[in-house]
């Protein structure tokens, strides 16, 4: 299974790479917009195609800078979720929570 956040961080290191190569984001956009998409979870890839609010035929560009904050709310939901779940630390937990 793919863990979203490393997903996540190796698409924007490889962008930001390219970007330091001087390759603008609207030449390599149509190339990895699919890629990136291809190498989605189903159900990230289903919530993408739900939530995403560009016209079919929009830019690559923009497409592919949506995407890529779509990744990143659901990275940072998914850590806020691990983070609850684990009850942030059960010693802290013990001794912290009085009214628990």
């Amino acid at each position: 299974k793919v863990v979203l956040s490393t997903l996540y961080d190796n698409i924007e290191s490889q962008i930001r790479s390219l970007e330091t190569l001087g390759v603008t984001s609207d030449k390599f956009a149509a190339m990895l917009y699919p890629l990136v998409e291809s190498c989605l979870p189903e159900d990230v890839l289903r919530a993408w195609q739900r939530n995403s609010s560009f016209e079919v035929d929009a830019d690559l560009k923009i497409r592919l800078d949506s995407l890529m904050e779509f990744l990143r709310k659901e990275v940072d939901n998914e850590e806020r979720i691990a983070l609850a779940v684990s009850g942030f630390d059960s010693k802290e937990m013990d001794h912290g929570c009085q009214n628990c």
